[in-house]
């Protein structure tokens, strides 16, 4: 897969996300803002960020054919 061809699979994942899922997934990825700096950036519980970051880099994973475990993540925040 080209660097454009992943581009793209990347654009029509986030495409297909509802505005508050790429909010998230904006400032998770790419910001790498924590779940609680997202909760309160957002105005929702910590809990429902991590809801959505799992249920997204589910969906990531599926579309990128690579296995996750949203254990990862959660140690990951846990740790900050």
């Amino acid at each position: 897969m080209t660097h454009r061809q992943a581009e793209e699979r990347v654009r029509a994942a986030f495409g297909s996300m509802s505005t508050r899922q790429r909010q998230i997934a904006t400032l998770h990825f790419y910001g790498e803002f924590t779940s609680s700096e997202i909760a309160a950036a957002l105005g929702i519980s910590r809990q429902n960020v991590n809801t959505q970051i799992t249920w997204i880099r589910s969906k990531l994973a599926r579309e990128f054919g690579i296995e996750t475990s949203p254990r990862v993540h959660m140690a990951k925040e846990e740790a900050a």
